[in-house]
C-alpha cells in the first residue's frame, strides 16, 4: 500500500510540473527543467514496474535480484523510448518546432541524455520501491 501511494504522489508531482512546464515553456527556455523530469519519470516507471510485477504477481518472489533489476531497467527503457517518440512527434506535428528537413542533429544527444536520465531515475525508483514492496526478491 505504501508503494502505490508513493508512486501516485510522484505521478501527481510529475503531472503538475509537466503541465506548468508546458504552459510556461520551461522545457524550451529553462535548460535544467528537462533532466529532473526524466529522472522523476524514470523513478515513477520503476515504481510502477515493482507494483505491477512484485505486488500483483506471486511468481516474482522466485526471481533473483539481478533478473528483477534487468527486467525493471528493460521496462523503464521501453517506456522511455516510447516517450522519446512522443516528444519527437509532438515537436514535429503539434508544436511545429521543427520540420523533417530542419530537425537539428543535436536532438540525438538530447534523446540519449533523456534515456540515460530515465534509466538513472528508474534504478533509484526500483531500489526505493523494492524497499516499500511487500514481496522482496530473493538475494
Amino acid at each position: 500500500m505504501k508503494l502505490s501511494w508513493t508512486a501516485f504522489g510522484l505521478l501527481a508531482i510529475i503531472a503538475i510540473a509537466h503541465y506548468l512546464g508546458t504552459i510556461f515553456d520551461w522545457y524550451y527556455y529553462a535548460d535544467f527543467f528537462d533532466e529532473p523530469m526524466h529522472l522523476a519519470g524514470g523513478a515513477f516507471i520503476g515504481m510502477m514496474f515493482v507494483y505491477l510485477f512484485l505486488e500483483r504477481t506471486s511468481h516474482a518472489r522466485l526471481l533473483p535480484a539481478w533478473a528483477y533489476l534487468l527486467f525493471g531497467l528493460g521496462f523503464i527503457a521501453l517506456v522511455g523510448i516510447f516517450w522519446e517518440f512522443y516528444e519527437f512527434l509532438a515537436d514535429l506535428f503539434i508544436t511545429h518546432k521543427y520540420t523533417l528537413s530542419t530537425f537539428p542533429s543535436a536532438v540525438h544527444v538530447d534523446t540519449l541524455k533523456d534515456l540515460m536520465n530515465d534509466l538513472l531515475g528508474g534504478a533509484v525508483g526500483l531500489l526505493l520501491a523494492k524497499k516499500l514492496a511487500r514481496h522482496p526478491t530473493t538475494e
